[in-house]
């Protein structure tokens, strides 16, 4: 499938991914009136979410972190594996650090609170767009996420990657790959 990257100011591409309805409802009736913005569809869990993404491509993906089937963080992985140009964002109901940390392991560019307001969630869509890690922001502004961040790359760059990872499951297109 052929899919525009929207690599200049054209509209931006838009997955939305929750378990809750009324959450997408909210979301899309938050950006309706945003000219640049195109809801192409949304996902009621993480493995719907990958797939969805595969196949359509989007500019940016707005998560649940706990979706059914397979979570929202886990989903986002395998998003940023088979695709590393589209944007994730991570929203969740429960802003604590734990949640923070995963979803930067996992390769996120953004995290939300559910209750942020919808300017922040347009301006936070925008700056994803563009390429910005606007998760950054929030590491800066939590001091024990910093200190876990800094702690892992530490180990990573003393002891290299875990033996975990040597011998992790491979992602559905990385089969589809080898099956040809």
């Amino acid at each position: 499938m052929s899919v525009d990257r929207n690599s200049d100011n054209k509209q931006i591409r838009l997955l939305i991914a929750d378990a809750e309805r009324f959450s997408v409802i909210g979301m899309q009736k938050a950006l309706e009136n945003e000219e640049d913005i195109e809801v192409i569809g949304s996902a009621a869990d993480g493995e719907e979410t990958v797939r969805i993404t595969i196949e359509a491509e989007p500019d940016v993906v707005i998560i649940d972190a706990h979706l059914p089937k397979l979570s929202g963080l886990k989903a986002t992985q395998r998003i940023k594996r088979e695709l590393p140009h589209v944007g994730v964002i991570v929203m969740t109901e429960n802003d604590d650090e734990q949640t923070l940390f995963e979803a930067i392991k996992a390769g996120a560019s953004a995290y939300l609170s559910k209750s942020a307001e919808p300017a922040e969630l347009v301006d936070t869509l925008r700056k994803v767009r563009a390429g910005v890690f606007t998760i950054n922001e929030k590491v800066f502004s939590r001091p024990a996420v910093a200190s876990k961040v800094l702690a892992e790359f530490r180990e990573l760059s003393v002891y290299g990657p875990s033996s975990a990872h040597v011998f992790a499951p491979l992602s559905p297109r990385e089969v589809q790959i080898l099956d040809n």
